[in-house]
């Protein structure tokens, strides 16, 4: 509560802000910003979000996301920076003068490096939009059918369509949402539905590659470059495919490599519940949630493979009874 207290005064102080969020923007990510944005106009204050890489086309039906700009850098002005859901300060990928700016630090990741002039960190939070909730609350902002609609979005995009931190907050916030008068069913069509061929086609490319280990509580799946040029597929096309391995009977995590460069791998974790997956990320320079986390390997996607999946039996040796 003293970070968000912070903030507040620093926006009574303030009247020009930066937001941006980190590459590869996910629905939380892209709609916090948004929300977070437009509740800032809200109290008269001017806003320029700044990402590194586009919005995917998943977000697109988003009510305001037209005021997402791509970018290389953060301007010298002005000062005052948002950083919505980056685990350390560089996640942007954007230039920065870091000695220029005065960083507001939001997350809801427990590996979050606390890099920012203000820190308001909540692991317990479903989702980095509701923490706009509680903002808005005590800025007494209008809780406006656009800014609901962003933060149901972030909520339902995080909890990966009510799967994950499905808690009694979770569905009293949406209850809230839903109040302020959005069209739930119709969000969560735009985030779970409407998508063009090239996506189902890379699916089954990617599901060919299906591999189990240790006793078939593992499950991996991967992505290369080779699959996204045949099918005539984008990268942001593989949104949430690592849920439907991570479902089959048996399994306590799934593992999906994404080739990102011929030496770069992008590899996400999934837990069924039972077993914490964010100390492996941390040992491999990633982080994310208990049960959702994310690393990015410097090697050769077959070299990555291997190598991490011999380091993940060994970490987890007796949580997988091997």
């Amino acid at each position: 509560m003293e970070a968000l207290l912070e903030i507040r005064d620093l926006i009574i102080k303030e009247e020009e802000f930066i937001i941006t969020s980190h590459m590869r923007p996910d629905g939380d990510s892209i709609a916090t910003q948004i929300a977070l944005a437009l509740a800032l106009k809200k109290l008269e204050r001017k806003v320029l979000i700044l990402n590194k890489d586009e919005v995917p086309y998943m977000y697109s039906f988003l009510p305001g996301v037209e005021l997402i700009q791509k970018a290389d850098e953060i301007p010298d002005y002005p000062k005052s920076v948002f950083y919505i859901e980056c685990s350390d300060f560089d996640r942007p990928g954007l230039k920065i003068n870091d000695n220029n700016h005065f960083i507001i630090n939001i997350d809801h990741h427990i590996t979050n490096t606390m890099f920012g002039d203000i820190n308001w960190i909540d692991a317990k939070a479903p989702a980095a939009g509701a923490m706009i909730y509680d903002f808005i609350k005590l800025m007494n902002i209008e809780l406006t059918k656009d800014i609901a609609s962003n933060i149901f979005a972030a909520i339902a995009s995080d909890t990966g369509g009510f799967r994950y931190n499905l808690y009694e907050r979770t569905f009293y916030l949406c209850q809230e949402m839903v109040k302020a008068g959005i069209k739930a069913e119709e969000i969560i069509k735009n985030l779970y539905g409407g998508y063009p061929a090239s996506r189902i086609r890379l699916l089954a490319e990617v599901l060919k590659t299906i591999n189990f280990d240790a006793n078939g509580k593992v499950v991996w799946i991967k992505l290369t470059k080779e699959m996204l040029q045949k099918v005539g597929a984008d990268s942001v096309d593989c949104e949430g495919f690592i849920d439907y391995v991570l479902f089959i009977e048996g399994v306590e995590m799934a593992l999906f490599f994404k080739q990102v460069e011929d030496n770069k791998v992008r590899v996400s974790l999934r837990s069924a519940g039972n077993i914490d997956v964010s100390p492996i990320a941390r040992q491999f320079g990633g982080g994310g949630h208990k049960y959702a986390s994310a690393c990015t390997l410097p090697w050769e996607l077959d070299v990555a493979i291997n190598s991490f999946i011999t380091s993940l039996k060994e970490f987890y040796k007796k949580e997988l009874d091997l």
